[in-house]
């Protein structure tokens, strides 16, 4: 059982590694020309709270609380 913990929260947090790597793609990548629109930065604000409860959910399965 413990070692199913360990496997899954590995893969919540490599999870939150690729939203993260989204997001900094749409931000720095795409460049200044595709950040317009409010859908765009409600997708992005979305995807930054998606990110942090994955990563703390992440963080607190493998320490075992």
């Amino acid at each position: 059982m413990r070692t199913l913990k360990i496997v899954c929260s590995i893969a919540v947090i490599l999870a939150t590694l690729h939203i993260a790597h989204g997001v900094h793609h749409i931000v720095h990548v795409a460049g200044e020309q595709s950040m317009h629109g409010p859908a765009l930065w409600g997708g992005m604000l979305a995807a930054a709270v998606v990110a942090r409860f994955s990563l703390t959910g992440g963080v607190l399965l493998l320490m075992g609380k």
